[in-house]
């Protein structure tokens, strides 16, 4: 089976995550390069992408999210938001992402890094805590209908979860994510 290529859009193209993952053996490209100018549009970023069988890693959802649903036929698109990945936590679930999944599986897909993010087996809670990952902590599409909810205890509280990726939306991209799901899937 082929493993996935990646390619870095100008939102989440930095040169030590590019060599990081070049190192690790992986077929990762990033904007800008002699086929994707700096300058390049969302939507010629991930037309260019695709053409080159590559999925496309980004910390801008709203606009992916809006491409995604315009132009269903890509390589496959992960999101994350910027802020929650420090250098060394996008190296490992990149990692973790290319090496466990195959280039097939990305077809027209839309997936959270957050869901490369394994603590053997375990999830972060709100609290801080792990909790074991009794849902499949293997990769997730967003197109999915399941509901993807864990349990988790902290002290006496109980909360109800959705993915890691979920927890750390802020409510405005929540309400937005979900307007974009709803209409997708309707």
């Amino acid at each position: 089976m082929l493993k996935p290529k990646l390619h870095l859009d100008a939102d989440s193209s930095q040169k030590a995550l590019h060599k990081a993952l070049l190192k690790l053996d992986h077929d990762v490209t990033r904007t800008p390069n002699d086929w994707m100018p700096l300058a390049a549009t969302d939507a010629t970023q991930l037309l260019k992408a695709t053409e080159q069988g590559r999925i496309i890693f980004t910390f801008n959802i709203g606009d992916f999210m809006r491409l995604a649903a315009k132009q269903p036929n890509h390589a496959g698109i992960i999101l994350a938001q910027q802020r929650d990945w420090p250098l060394a936590r996008q190296i490992k679930a990149l990692n973790r992402l290319l090496t466990e999944t195959t280039a097939v599986s990305w077809h027209s897909q839309v997936r959270w890094l957050n869901d490369w993010l394994g603590y053997n087996g375990y999830s972060v809670c709100a609290s801080g805590g792990f909790v074991p990952d009794t849902i499949n902590h293997r990769p997730r599409a967003i197109s999915s209908r399941s509901n993807s909810t864990a349990v988790c205890s902290s002290g006496s509280h109980q909360r109800r979860l959705m993915s890691l990726a979920a927890m750390r939306l802020t409510n405005p991209v929540k309400r937005f994510f979900r307007g974009v799901y709803q209409s997708i899937m309707a």
